[in-house]
């Protein structure tokens, strides 16, 4: 530890070791690793609701007639339909990634400062 002393305050500043470094690195890149899954069920969980539900609309009018059943208002729902569950999934497996990163960060972080994870 290094200490700093000026006129009326005195603190220390850690020092930096190539094992500090490292430790940081490590939850850089599960924070990285994080967001980059976050962001990936965001978008294929919106996406296949916004599919699920237009395609869903579009069955409905056809149904009640508002539109043509030989139309392509019908081809294009059941296409919408049929996007909605792989994009859905996706989403599943994102969630699924995201919290075993969030396990792997908590279980970083007990191990830092020696505390029990209960969940390993």
């Amino acid at each position: 530890m290094y200490k700093v002393e000026e006129e009326k305050f005195t603190f220390t500043l850690p020092r930096v070791t190539r094992k500090r470094v490292e430790e940081i690195a490590q939850i850089e890149v599960l924070n990285d690793r994080l967001r980059h899954w976050t962001g990936i069920l965001l978008v294929s969980s919106g996406l296949g609701m916004a599919a699920g539900l237009c395609g869903l609309a579009m069955s409905m009018l056809s149904l009640l007639g508002f539109v043509p059943r030989d139309g392509g208002v019908s081809i294009l729902a059941a296409i919408f339909l049929v996007c909605a569950f792989p994009l859905l999934w996706l989403a599943a497996h994102c969630l699924d990634k995201t919290d075993k990163i969030e396990n792997e960060i908590r279980h970083e972080f007990c191990m830092r400062y020696g505390l029990e994870d209960a969940d390993r």
